[in-house]
């Protein structure tokens, strides 16, 4: 309740003081007022990278949400336009509207918004809710023996997303995992779109086996659609290839369980 009080306050401020075209003035041809609300992002110290789309980037701004109270708002052509806005960024690299993962790297810890905006009058609104658009993934295999050394190298064919609707971009993805402790690893996805992703187990600088992870996750009834992504808890046997799967619910914040 009250945040929806804060974004009412908010948006009533904006159109209070926003200025309009004068009445000589043609009133199509005058820009409109788009503003930003950002009263649900909670004042992350990560920059917050907002645009707007319409044939093409009509802006692109990176802003501390801590330094924007009221708000942030810019003027944009009239039109119905794309609004993205995204948090977390740290490897990845934007090339057009695509948000993309360097070759050997994890997904970044991306939080993100988007929607259609209609900004054909003088002034528009667009509350910004950012979801989680990545998979924490923990890796355990709990018979490695001491004796030799082991890394996990994930592959896929998705290499980012697109930031005006989510969808993941197709392309080569490949990464090593970071080793938390003896057996156990971690690494984050981008939201899939197929069952295409495995782990390669290599031992002491070569390649033992292959976990086909990705069908074990879908088998597990794990969804790459949701709004916010949940994590996952895999579970590998040493001497096999099955896959013990655990999602991790973002939302409800329990646990489910499958084994493939």
């Amino acid at each position: 309740m009250n945040e929806r009080r804060i974004s009412i306050a908010v948006l009533l401020v904006f159109l209070i003081i926003s200025p309009g075209c004068t009445v000589k003035e043609d009133r199509e041809l005058c820009p409109c007022w788009l503003l930003e609300d950002l009263s649900e992002c909670y004042g992350s110290d990560s920059p917050l990278y907002i645009s707007a789309w319409k044939n093409g980037r009509l802006f692109l701004e990176a802003i501390n949400v801590r330094y924007f109270p009221a708000g942030f708002e810019t003027t944009v052509a009239r039109n119905v336009v794309e609004v993205s806005a995204y948090q977390g960024l740290k490897e990845m690299f934007q090339d057009g509207h695509r948000l993309l993962i360097p070759s050997g790297n994890e997904a970044d810890s991306i939080y993100a918004h988007c929607s259609t905006v209609n900004a054909t009058g003088e002034n528009a609104y667009d509350l910004i809710s950012l979801h989680k658009q990545f998979a924490t993934v923990t890796v355990v295999i709990s018979d490695c023996p001491d004796y030799v050394s082991h890394e996990l190298v994930l592959k896929g064919n998705v290499c980012g997303m697109d930031i005006l609707d989510f969808s993941p971009i197709e392309g080569s993805f490949h990464c090593r995992a970071r080793e938390m402790g003896k057996g156990v690893w971690s690494f984050r996805l981008p939201r899939q779109k197929d069952a295409s992703l495995t782990l390669e187990l290599i031992e002491d600088g070569e390649f033992l086996k292959e976990y086909r992870v990705g069908e074990a996750i879908l088998s597990g009834g794990y969804s790459w659609n949701k709004e916010d992504l949940d994590d996952i808890h895999l579970e590998l046997e040493y001497n096999k290839s099955s896959v013990s799967v655990t999602v991790k619910d973002w939302e409800e914040e329990k646990d489910r369980q499958y084994n493939y």
